[in-house]
C-alpha cells in the first residue's frame, strides 16, 4: 500500500490515475500530476514486483485514453532514476501530462512522443 491509501496492484493505480487526472486543471496545458515521488519501502523483490505494476498501469491508463478518444486529456509515464543504484531510489514516479506541453518528460527528452 503507497502512503496515499492506494494498494499497489495495476488496476487500483489506475483508478487513483483517473482521479488524479480528473482534478487537473485540462484548460492549463501545461497542468501535471506527480504521483509517487519518492523511494519505494520493502525488499527487493516487493519494489520490483511494484515497479511492475506502476508500468503495467500506466501503459494500461495510455490505452484506455487511446481508445476512449481525447478524455481524459492526461497521459501517464513512469520516471526512472538512471543514476540510482539502489533498488528503493529507481522509480521516481508516475506523471500525469498533456501531451505536448512543457510537462510532457518525452519532449523534455527529445523521446519520441505519446499520442
Amino acid at each position: 500500500m503507497v502512503c496515499a491509501g492506494v494498494t499497489g496492484d495495476v488496476e487500483s493505480i489506475i483508478r487513483f490515475l483517473h482521479r488524479i487526472a480528473a482534478i487537473l486543471d485540462t484548460s492549463r496545458p501545461d497542468s501535471f500530476g506527480l504521483l509517487h515521488g519518492a523511494w519505494t519501502n520493502g525488499t527487493q523483490v516487493e519494489v520490483e514486483q511494484l515497479h511492475r505494476q506502476l508500468m503495467e498501469a500506466a501503459q494500461v491508463y495510455n490505452d484506455r485514453r487511446r481508445a476512449a478518444g481525447s478524455l481524459p486529456l492526461h497521459a501517464a509515464c513512469v520516471l526512472w532514476r538512471t543514476a540510482a543504484t539502489q533498488y528503493w531510489l529507481q522509480c521516481d514516479g508516475i506523471v500525469l501530462f498533456q501531451p505536448g506541453s512543457a510537462a510532457d518528460p518525452y519532449r523534455a527528452y527529445g523521446a519520441a512522443p505519446i499520442l
